[in-house]
């Protein structure tokens, strides 16, 4: 896709969904943070990784997206203020928890 086609993917995204996001139901927040994810690359989150005991064992903080994979892992994309990829983490979870807080 074209950087033009996805300037115009991300505007008509935005303006369907800005009346959906000033409603200000959950879900509709919700939609609206995944399109940010898919077209703005990434948003501002804090990742955290905890054990089967419930011990952190790793924190993250940034512009982050989350891709969960079929087979248990987490993709953790990590994004500058350009939208330009800047490291790229890969998570086994196991028997532990990933905790995803949207700043």
């Amino acid at each position: 896709m074209s950087a033009i086609s996805r300037v115009h993917a991300a505007a008509l995204a935005l303006s369907l969904s800005l009346p959906l996001a000033l409603s200000g139901c959950a879900s509709c927040t919700r939609e609206l943070n995944r399109m940010e994810t898919d077209f703005g690359k990434g948003v501002p989150r804090t990742v955290t990784l905890y054990s089967a005991t419930g011990q952190q064992v790793q924190s993250w903080n940034g512009i982050i997206d989350v891709e969960y994979g079929d087979d248990g892992h987490v993709d953790l994309l990590f994004f500058d203020q350009d939208g330009n990829v800047q490291d790229r983490i890969i998570v086994s979870v196991g028997g532990g928890s990933l905790v995803v807080d949207n700043e």
